[in-house]
């Protein structure tokens, strides 16, 4: 945040302006760390009540397309993502996403990571990405490759993805949850962490969810959950690739694996 000397009052009459014109009075604020909560509710207080602004209208439910979608250019690297449908923010189905996820591509140990870059060196780098929204859901692998490598480096990816139908043992999925709850646990160590987790699980929820219930919606996760999920996520009938920096050429041999 800017501080007050940084503002000029032409500045700061614009930003009131757009705050009075666009923000409602039902805003809410998010604070971690050594906080006052009286002094904060005192100095937010009469800000908050000030907006003027309407509510949003309610958008429609996001839908899902499978589709193809590749940006043709000369480069050195290609960027690729292959995504899928995923699940809700607040639904059980959620955490078992989150395992899925660090099981394939979060940090150096996951199964993508090893396989496409330590084993074979394919990628640049590699990883996956959740989208939990308050009515859908997204699952993402995001790739940075050489063209050389491209067409292989998705074959291996959509392998793996149709491998996890088959799911995963008990060894392997506690191993997987130790390292998950460790790692949100450690990100619980920045208060900007804390804020977002704490904001994000309010305005999906309508509460806020403690590292307690977290934590446990991530251990009651079974074998048997992990693969009922992915056999939903990586229907091969719902996956969407988008590459850029690719070739015509390229980009046909990328639809031939899927199609």
């Amino acid at each position: 945040m800017l501080g007050r000397s940084r503002l000029s009052p032409r500045c700061k009459l614009k930003l009131r302006a757009r705050y009075e014109k666009n923000y409602c009075s039902d805003t809410f604020a998010v604070a971690t760390g050594a906080v006052d909560h009286e002094k904060l509710v005192s100095s937010l207080e009469n800000f908050i009540k000030k907006g003027k602004g309407k509510h949003a209208k309610d958008r429609s439910k996001p839908e899902h397309f499978p589709g193809r979608k590749y940006i043709v250019r000369d480069t050195g690297q290609v960027q690729l993502a292959i995504s899928t449908p995923g699940n809700p923010y607040g639904v059980d189905a959620a955490a078992t996403q989150t395992i899925i996820s660090s099981y394939l591509g979060v940090g150096a140990s996951s199964l993508l990571f090893q396989e496409v870059r330590e084993k074979r060196g394919l990628v640049y780098n590699i990883y996956t990405y959740n989208q939990n929204l308050r009515d859908v859901g997204a699952f993402s692998v995001f790739v940075g490759t050489s063209k050389k490598n491209l067409e292989e480096v998705a074959e291996i990816i959509l392998y793996e993805l149709e491998n996890m139908k088959k799911g995963i043992d008990q060894v392997t999925l506690e191993t997987v949850k130790h390292k998950t709850i460790g790692l949100f646990i450690l990100g619980l160590e920045s208060n900007r962490q804390r804020m977002h987790n704490l904001g994000l699980s309010t305005l999906r929820t309508g509460n806020p969810m403690s590292v307690e219930e977290v934590v446990a919606r991530i251990e009651a996760v079974t074998v048997d959950d992990v693969q009922r999920v992915t056999e939903k996520m990586f229907d091969s009938n719902k996956i969407a690739l988008t590459a850029y920096g690719v070739s015509d050429k390229e980009a046909d041999d990328l639809d031939a694996l899927i199609l």
